[in-house]
């Protein structure tokens, strides 16, 4: 009974977190105790009943992307408005849909958890600074990103060889809330890094592969490194 305790099921229908083998037809469901809403409310089991208090929104993988520097700093959609163009700021993190992301999974785009047809996409970024956005997503290569796990960079992964490696950075130097984020030439610094806490399917062989510049001392002198060892994504639900 203890192991059966222990085991939860999701129904994304019904919203529902419940018991699979109680009773043989899952009749007992996660519960907010006395239909509460309030800060600190008890979380028990009890009988399935399709009330509000026991609907949860369960993401499939969907986490917030982090600044590296101050990891209270999170990629976010001003309020949470989806359309072509819609700018991206940094914004303290708040757990809300506005900064939730699915990063990658065999096409690596950078997909916003509610509504999933809309891309991070870089625009111009032939243009140091232009700021990121989103747009409905599609094959160019301004929505193509890697991470690299080893640098903690998200960089446009399908450049062409004539052209400099672009990543993405909190514009504007030591990120706060508020600044833009955009595209810049990559350089290594810390606000080109960033935490990721979900992307890919743990293939390493489904990391797109790339040269990365990573400074060598602090009067920016860079070299070029191969990337392609970056190691194997690691899957983390929050």
């Amino acid at each position: 009974m203890a192991s059966r305790s222990k085991k939860w099921a999701y129904d994304e229908e019904a919203y529902t977190i419940y018991l699979p083998d109680s009773m043989q037809d899952a009749s007992l469901c996660l519960d907010v105790a006395g239909q509460s809403s309030k800060d600190g409310a008890s979380v028990d089991v009890w009988k399935c009943n399709g009330l509000w208090n026991q609907k949860f929104w369960v993401p499939p993988g969907y986490a917030p992307i982090t600044t590296w520097q101050d990891n209270t700093l999170c990629i976010d959609l001003p309020g949470g408005k989806v359309y072509n163009g819609a700018p991206l700021q940094i914004w303290p993190c708040n757990n809300l849909a506005s900064q939730m992301w699915w990063f990658g999974v065999d096409d690596w785009r950078i997909r916003y958890s509610y509504n999933t047809d809309y891309c991070i996409d870089a625009g111009n970024y032939d243009s140091p600074g232009t700021g990121l956005f989103l747009w409905e997503c599609n094959d160019k290569k301004e929505q193509l990103w890697g991470y690299d796990a080893n640098h903690s960079t998200i960089y446009l992964s399908n450049m062409s060889s004539d052209e400099s490696d672009r990543c993405m950075d909190a514009l504007g130097g030591s990120p706060q809330a508020g600044d833009t984020i955009g595209s810049w030439g990559c350089n290594g610094y810390d606000q080109q890094k960033w935490l990721v806490q979900w992307y890919g399917d743990g293939l390493r062989n489904k990391l797109p592969q790339r040269h990365e510049r990573l400074p060598l001392s602090k009067d920016g002198d860079v070299a070029l490194e191969e990337a392609s060892s970056a190691g194997t994504p690691e899957s983390v639900l929050v």
